[in-house]
């Protein structure tokens, strides 16, 4: 009879540690669910803030180049009359429509320099425009901050591309963009395309590239990051 006592306050015990372990269980999991949401609700507020600096520098920048355009038309209008009376526009109409295309080439030419395809603080490379972020943030993060400004983390299209950028961003790791879904080992760039032979990678989660070449970290770590897009006039 006191062994079945026994047993029964054993088992007891054993169901009220059970019970104990899943309440700790279920505590802790939403500890780290309101850890996680509060860690969206300040990456939220940090975009948000940033957002609001980028389009307070182009309208300062909108502004400036505003004023450059009016004193250029008044200095035009000074100008307009050469010492014979005759206009510079009417000058413009005997123009031989073979000196107006080598003016347009010249246009076409200047457009194809550094400083004017790429935005300020963009480098160009292989025809593509990237931005080296002095901040940090998640993959995630990253990915909608590049998207805000008209472009995405960062693609290769060749090993020589890849390697000029390991020597612009020294020893930190950026993001770019390459990752796996669902905990598979099967990596993709972000569009959903493919990733080419030369591209070697193990491991999951989401892809940084530093000085040493391309490893792997949790999605959630806060890193650098590199947004690319493709070059045109501006």
């Amino acid at each position: 009879m006191e062994q079945e006592t026994e047993k029964e306050k054993k088992r007891l015990q054993v169901h009220e540690d059970k019970k104990k372990h899943e309440k700790q269980g279920k505590k802790k999991m939403k500890k780290k669910k309101k850890e996680e949401e509060e860690e969206e609700e300040e990456e939220e507020e940090e975009e948000e803030e940033e957002m609001e600096e980028e389009d307070q520098k182009e309208e300062n920048d909108s502004n400036y180049d505003a004023e450059e355009e009016d004193e250029g038309e008044d200095k035009g209008d000074e100008d307009d009359y050469n010492q014979e009376g005759e206009s510079t526009e009417e000058q413009e109409e005997t123009e031989s429509p073979v000196e107006k295309g080598t003016v347009m080439n010249l246009e076409e030419q200047r457009c194809s320099d550094d400083s004017t395809v790429c935005p300020k603080d963009w480098i160009r490379i292989f025809y593509k425009c990237y931005y080296l972020s002095s901040d940090q943030k998640t993959w995630n993060a990253s990915q909608k901050m590049c998207r805000s400004l008209g472009a995405s983390l960062a693609t290769f299209n060749s090993i020589e591309e890849m390697e000029f950028l390991m020597k612009r961003i020294g020893s930190s790791p950026y993001w770019f963009g390459l990752i796996t879904e669902n905990g598979v080992s099967f990596w993709t760039w972000e569009n959903g395309s493919s990733i080419s032979r030369w591209i070697w990678i193990k491991g999951t989660g989401c892809a940084h590239l530093s000085r040493g070449g391309i490893s792997t970290d949790s999605c959630m770590s806060q890193r650098n990051y590199m947004c690319s897009k493709v070059d045109k006039c501006f």
